[in-house]
């Protein structure tokens, strides 16, 4: 009996056969009079024996890796530990999981992996490890050339910053040159027209007995062809 008038006791926990687990799950404080009872497992969570445990949530395999078995409510998923075709198990840093078998570089620097290789892409360079630095799968963005550095990255920049400023600058050169020629040949024509310009001039005949009075026609440059008039 507890101070609060509250009654305290320890029951013996109920077991559950397969595809059922117990609930309220053993050890909880349950109020009185407690009610426990064996509960069939959902989607998803599994118990595979008699025993007084709640149900177990199944394993998940990894993505593109073979599943033997799927969970039911009274087994756990069985996976395979290996993988879809095109893809090879890793378990680096304890972590297991498919990664995709990539084109090698060539470069010395590659990891070769059998699991791939048996595969039958080694004939076609397609059986190394994914690599942080490179990618040297066909279309892809950069393959397949390696990093650039920094300076090489500003060097091809500012040349190609260069070959812009110059063909803005020619293209200004070509376009005042063509305006100017345009002018030059506007004026040229407008020399070249007959001006209203005229010369009065005396003419005497040889034998001093008419004269007239002349225009002159003038060109770009003046002929002396005279109109004349009898005055």
């Amino acid at each position: 009996m507890n101070s609060d008038g509250s009654v305290k006791d320890c029951l013996t926990c109920a077991t559950c056969h397969d595809g059922y687990g117990l609930h309220p799950p053993c050890g909880s404080r349950i109020p009185y009079p407690p009610h426990p009872d064996c509960i069939a497992c959902p989607a998803g969570k599994f118990s595979d024996k008699l025993d007084s445990a709640p149900c177990h949530s199944c394993q998940r395999c990894a993505e593109h890796e073979i599943v033997t078995a799927r969970c039911t409510n009274q087994s756990d998923t069985i996976c395979s530990g290996t993988c879809e075709a095109g893809y090879f198990y890793s378990k680096e840093d304890s972590s297991h999981s498919c990664k995709k078998c990539s084109h090698c570089c060539s470069d010395g620097k590659d990891e070769e992996i059998p699991d791939c290789a048996n595969q039958g892409f080694e004939a076609s360079k397609q059986h190394c490890h994914p690599r942080p630095d490179r990618d040297c799968n066909p279309g892809s963005a950069i393959s397949p050339t390696s990093q650039k550095t920094g300076t090489e990255a500003s060097t091809n920049g500012s040349s190609i910053t260069g070959v812009v400023i110059g063909s803005v600058i020619g293209g200004i050169v070509l376009i005042v040159a063509v305006v100017i020629a345009l002018c030059l040949w506007c004026r040229r024509k407008k020399a070249m027209e007959v001006l209203d310009t005229q010369q009065s001039v005396k003419v005497e005949e040889g034998n001093g007995n008419a004269s007239y009075t002349c225009t002159c026609k003038c060109h770009f440059v003046c002929m002396h062809a005279y109109i004349c008039n009898v005055l």
